[in-house]
């Protein structure tokens, strides 16, 4: 009974780990808005993942943050011409270790101003560890585009391999309780 027990014990120990994942779920992400051109930086406040807001300046963009996407939806009756604004998504409360971000491919391409859809714009996208920024300059933003940034995170532990490791953890276990377990049928 008590070797059942002490495997429970032992499986809940070392499994645990394993189910660990790196996202934004549950953290506090704090939203910038800059305005170049202006020279402005504005405070759009904090969310905590996931979850959504909006920014009160340009009235037509709200943006939803999940645990490893970013959305920015823009709202606009017509198309709409934004000359240049960069967005800025900082994780306050933990370091995610982002390491990736890609547009997803249900985005909306966005166009220079002149319209030609032969020259697509691409968002400029700079990040670090805990930070992401989504840069747009002179695009013209249509009814409905929306912008998906997926990001991508490494795991903060040691290189050290988990497998191998829990594997030579839990095999002195094994020997352990086995050893213990001979010294309790000898007597």
């Amino acid at each position: 009974m008590r070797f059942r027990a002490l495997l429970y014990l032992a499986v809940v120990l070392f499994a645990s780990p394993l189910a660990a994942r790196a996202d934004l779920l549950g953290d506090n992400i704090h939203v910038y808005e800059n305005n170049p051109m202006q020279a402005t930086t504005k405070d759009l406040g904090s969310i905590l993942a996931p979850g959504s807001g909006s920014n009160a300046l340009l009235g037509f963009m709200t943006y939803e943050v999940t645990g490893d996407q970013i959305s920015l939806l823009f709202n606009v009756p017509t198309a709409a011409y934004l000359e240049s604004r960069s967005f800025t998504f900082v994780d306050t409360s933990k370091n995610p270790w982002i390491d990736l971000i890609t547009l997803d491919a249900q985005s909306t391409a966005l166009f220079g101003k002149d319209g030609s859809v032969n020259q697509p714009r691409l968002p400029i996208i700079t990040f670090d560890s805990s930070s992401v920024t989504i840069a747009f300059s002179d695009v013209v933003i249509r009814p409905g585009s929306q912008e998906i940034f997926t990001l991508g995170f490494r795991d903060p532990v040691s290189p050290t391999p988990e497998p191998a490791s829990l594997l030579l953890v839990g095999s002195a276990v094994v020997g352990a309780l086995g050893m213990r377990r001979r010294r309790f049928l000898a007597r």
